[in-house]
């Protein structure tokens, strides 16, 4: 979630300026799943990425009406972090 955050912070996420990304959270909303990873430095592990939304954790507004954050995987390694328009 630290990851997420971060990138929110910079893409800022319509956050206004009364607010600052400590108010915010990740929520899980999906999993993306790949299948098997098939390569030099991983055989036979999962490919798959976490999505999840940014709420405010007191009102539980979601900002970024139009992204979804997406932390990819392979096996238990982060390999990538990204905001994607829906």
């Amino acid at each position: 979630q630290k990851i997420l955050l971060e990138l929110a912070d910079a893409f800022g996420s319509s956050i206004n300026e009364k607010e600052s990304i400590k108010d915010f959270h990740m929520v899980f909303s999906g999993i993306l799943f790949k299948g098997k990873t098939d390569n030099f430095f991983f055989t036979g592990l999962f490919d798959y990425s976490l999505m999840f939304n940014l709420k405010n954790k007191h009102t539980d507004v979601e900002p970024d009406f139009y992204g979804l954050f997406m932390t990819d995987l392979e096996s238990r390694f982060i390999v990538g972090a990204k905001r994607v328009q829906v």
